[in-house]
């Protein structure tokens, strides 16, 4: 029996993120890169992992740590994209720049 194991993550294409690049890190190492409406594969081997995900540079919110136990020879399948907190995030920084640009410009 192998003791490899593999995490397959899915990124369905769309979204107001479609062109941004997610890096996948998975326990810590070097990110992977996973476009819009792409999956990858990741061969790891059984045991613990931990996984996130951060949309584009270092001023994206990340996602939520993710642990996964696998077992030897297991494939689990993962789905990666936007969520309505980034929405939220995304009408803030609108906001503020409106804001911002109003208290510059204007006073």
């Amino acid at each position: 029996m192998s003791d490899e194991a593999s995490i397959n993550l899915l990124r369905p294409s769309g979204g107001i993120t479609r062109f941004w690049k997610f890096l996948v890190f998975i326990d810590a190492q070097e990110p992977a890169i996973i476009e819009s409406g792409n999956n990858k594969l990741f061969k790891v081997t059984n045991g613990s992992h931990s996984i996130y995900i951060r949309a584009g540079f270092g001023l994206h919110p990340r996602s939520k740590l993710i642990k996964v136990d696998l077992l030897p020879g297991q494939n689990i399948n993962l789905e990666c994209g936007e969520s309505k907190n980034y929405y939220l995030f995304v009408f803030f920084l609108v906001c503020l720049c409106a804001f911002l640009s109003y208290f510059f410009f204007f006073k």
